[in-house]
Formats: C-alpha cells, sequence, structure tokens
C-alpha cells in the first residue's frame, strides 16, 4: 500500500504500509464492525425484551380492570404481597339485579351454541348500558346480570336513581331484543339499596 503525505507545505513524505501493517489494519476494521453490529443486535433484542414485557404489563392492568373496578385495583396493587385481600364497607349501595323470564323455555329448544350466542347479545347490550349510566358491572350468574353504584372505591359516582334507569333500560333492550328475534323473552330487575361489603373472597379461579 503506498500513502503519499503532506502535512507541511511544501513537502512531499512517501509512506508504505508493509504486508503485516495491512493485516493488522484489515483485522482490526472487521474487529471492529462486529462489535458494532454485536452492539446493534444486543441494543434492538433489549428494545424488543423491554417492550414484550410493556405490552404484557399492560395486557395485564387492562384484564384486571375488567375483572375489578379500577380503583380496587390500585389498592391491591398498593398491598403487600403477604396482606390480605382488602375488603370495603359500602354504606350506600344501589344493586340492580335482571331476571330473564322465558330464556329457560328457549334455551330448552336451542343448541348450546345458539343460547350463548343469544346471552351474549343481551348481555353486550346491558355492558353498553353500565358505560352510559357508569354503573359497575359486578357478576353474572346464569341468565341473571348484576351490577350497581357504591361510593369509592366501587365506583367514581354514586345515584341510586342512575342504578334505576339502568334497570329500566335493561327492560326497555330487552323487549326491543325479542321483538327483533321474534322471541318470547321479558326481563324483570329487582334494585336494592343500603349497605353491603364487597370484597374478593377465595385464591384461585379454578
Amino acid at each position: 500500500m503506498f500513502l503519499e503525505s503532506t502535512n507541511r507545505p511544501g513537502s512531499r513524505r512517501n509512506l508504505f504500509m508493509t504486508q503485516q501493517s495491512r493485516v493488522v489494519f484489515i483485522g482490526a476494521t472487521v474487529v471492529n464492525a462486529y462489535v458494532a453490529h454485536s452492539a446493534e443486535i444486543s441494543l434492538r433484542q433489549r428494545f424488543k425484551a423491554k417492550r414484550a414485557v410493556e405490552v404484557t404489563h399492560e395486557r395485564t392492568e387492562s384484564i384486571l380492570n375488567t375483572l375489578m373496578p379500577v380503583m380496587v385495583v390500585e389498592d391491591l396493587r398498593d398491598a403487600g404481597f403477604n396482606q390480605a385481600f382488602p375488603s370495603h364497607l359500602y354504606r350506600k349501595a344501589t344493586i340492580a339485579q335482571s331476571d330473564l323470564c322465558g330464556f329457560t323455555k328457549l334455551a330448552s329448544t336451542r343448541n348450546p351454541e345458539e343460547v350463548v350466542s343469544f346471552i351474549g347479545e343481551l348481555f353486550g347490550l346491558f355492558d353498553k348500558l353500565t358505560d352510559k349510566y357508569e354503573v359497575y358491572k359486578v357478576e353474572t350468574v346464569g341468565d341473571a346480570y348484576i351490577a350497581g353504584q357504591a361510593e369509592v372505591p366501587l365506583t367514581f359516582k354514586n345515584s341510586p336513581m342512575n342504578v334505576v334507569r339502568f334497570g329500566l333500560d335493561m327492560v326497555l333492550e330487552t323487549h326491543k331484543w325479542s321483538r327483533r328475534m321474534n322471541e318470547q323473552v321479558s326481563c324483570r330487575v329487582g334494585v336494592h339499596s343500603g349497605e353491603c361489603i364487597g370484597g374478593i373472597v377465595g385464591t384461585e379461579m379454578q
């Protein structure tokens, strides 16, 4: 390899790189490129791993928020690992429970897939009403739908009239669904207001 240096004005100096120097130069270049490439791959892998953890955390939070009130989830997060699950005394709770009249008879004449589809449609309508009236969906038992409001940490708003309106709309939506599907199904709703205790019972989902 031939190099020509012109570091100083008016001077010319020829530099020659020996075969050994060329090998060292090329080797160093290859090593540096490999190190840079490895660092880039490692950085990308760490980014992907971090993002995967973040996505998993977001999904877990989303699932918890659908299973329990948001403020209850926060209480669980703040509680120590060995502490008992928190429970809350609600002094002004209003709970509505629906019953689908005629649904058992309807279910006896349909296959399981149709029954699941029907109950899914009806409960989907009720779910939209919980958003409309800011009512918390407590649970479903068979064809019964239970929801209500109370003071913090169950819901941010607590209005017995909202729960009553929610119940009336459940009856109305069931009537509309029955007419559309040409089925003989109606809905009745009971509403109770008073004290209750809410909490997590048991330790397993099974």
